[in-house]
């Protein structure tokens, strides 16, 4: 595949309130993008992103899972999250490596509970956010409605960059209010009549917030004056960055509607990882990078994966774990797309690879150049808070129970279990019962 600069990278996460379809908006993105080449389904147990047997049978997302595509000559690297808060941490750990959020919304729903507790999270990271408003093509949808929601319960920042043609069973495309056309069925289209006063309202709206973002810029547009496009486009990607400005597209994910469109929108407006102002990335320095997440696969043991902050690692490289002093092999790096793993010879700044058979490395350890030792801040995961005991079926397994314990603890930073001392108990903390 194509090696990709720093400055052509997009790392993305996709969070929100759970079942409000963020992993099927993830599969409609790699479709869109063919890294894929069917559209799987959330209900039929099909999707890269949800292929753990517990996912596939709950039909919910437990892990957090990472897959990449190719859009325009950028690489677009995705973390698609749970959406109920027992699995938190997996938020938590992907928020810090990310240059960008998209918050997904139900168009049903609107902003609820499990959305508010997103939005709370995404402002702690202090990440540019884009709002995508899913699931345009069901029943009882109202983009009105949802999007009075995220102004009254999110932001007033809230700008919408696409509105919908159409609704329900009738929703059919998207018009884009940046370059004014509609999009039906893949094509670049005219708006239709009965859309024109309504995308003409909308248009002006987001030209008002634009230009409002910009002391230079609001001038001229009051004066009466329109803005060119290197105008609009350079103080949209702006006040997305410093937070001015909070985009709002729309789509199906299960119709693959509007994806396109969201596309193009990270390839142009989400900052690259320097663009971010993130002081960690350094294209030119000696390696190191953070591991974010660590999984457990049956026939690969330990999988960790890094985000790159400096230089580039190479297959068979030797690094130091700074955190405790240990040297690992690069055998084997990776990019992966759920559970398919592309193995690569080098990864450089700004990715995010994976890296298999570390024999101390797990999740906040800072991996480097053996002689340019660094420290990256530890990901802080919230305490756990539900407590419960846990005994084994048949007497002598209390070390199975706690070797496996052990396991899904590297896996999950927010599970911890002790054997108390008074009652004998192996207790296990988490942040839910499920």
């Amino acid at each position: 595949m194509k090696k990709y600069g720093v400055e052509d990278i997009r790392n993305i996460c996709i969070v929100g309130s759970g079942s409000t379809g963020k992993t099927q908006l993830a599969e409609a993105i790699l479709f869109s993008a063919r890294a894929i080449d069917r559209l799987g389904k959330v209900d039929s147990g099909n999707t890269v992103c949800d292929y753990n047997t517990d996912e596939i049978e709950r039909k919910i997302s437990i892990n957090s899972s990472i897959a990449f595509c190719e859009w325009k000559d950028k690489k677009i690297n995705i973390i698609d999250t749970p959406g109920y808060a027992d699995f938190v941490g997996e938020v938590v750990g992907a928020l810090p490596v990310v240059e960008t959020v998209i918050l997904n919304v139900c168009a049903v729903n609107g902003v609820d509970v499990g959305t508010e507790n997103s939005w709370e999270h995404v402002q702690e990271s202090m990440k540019p956010c884009m709002i995508f408003i899913n699931r345009m093509d069901k029943e009882n949808e109202n983009f009105e409605k949802a999007l009075k929601s995220l102004k009254e319960k999110l932001t007033p920042n809230v700008a919408p960059i696409v509105i919908p043609i159409g609704s329900g069973k009738e929703f059919s495309g998207v018009i884009n209010l940046i370059i004014n056309k509609a999009m039906v069925e893949g094509k670049e289209v005219e708006i239709p009549e009965e859309m024109t006063v309504k995308a003409k309202e909308y248009r002006e709206k987001l030209l008002e917030a634009i230009a409002s973002s910009e002391d230079t810029l609001i001038e001229k547009y009051l004066e009466g004056h329109e803005l060119s496009p290197e105008e609009t486009r350079g103080a949209l990607k702006k006040g997305i960055i410093e937070h001015k400005i909070v985009p709002v597209l729309c789509g199906s994910g299960l119709r693959n509607i509007g994806i396109e469109q969201l596309l193009d929108f990270v390839v142009e407006y989400a900052p690259s990882p320097p663009e971010a102002g993130d002081a960690n990335i350094n294209p030119n320095g000696p390696f190191w990078a953070l591991v974010f997440k660590t999984s457990s696969e049956p026939h690969l043991g330990i999988i960790n994966y890094l985000k790159i902050y400096s230089g580039e690692i190479l297959a068979g490289s030797d690094v130091i774990n700074n955190n405790k002093s240990s040297t690992e092999r690069l055998g084997q790096i990776a990019f992966v797309r759920g559970k398919t793993r592309i193995e690569v010879k080098e990864a450089k700044t700004g990715d995010i690879v994976t890296a298999v058979k570390l024999r101390d490395t797990g999740t906040n350890d800072t991996l480097c150049d053996p002689k340019n030792r660094v420290s990256l801040l530890r990901i802080a995961f919230p305490e756990p808070v539900v407590d419960m005991a846990v005994y084994a079926k048949a007497k002598g397994e209390e070390e199975k129970i706690a070797n496996a314990l052990s396991t899904a603890i590297r896996e999950d930073s927010t599970l911890k279990f002790e054997m108390n001392r008074e009652t004998k108990e192996l207790i296990l903390s988490g942040m839910g019962s499920l």
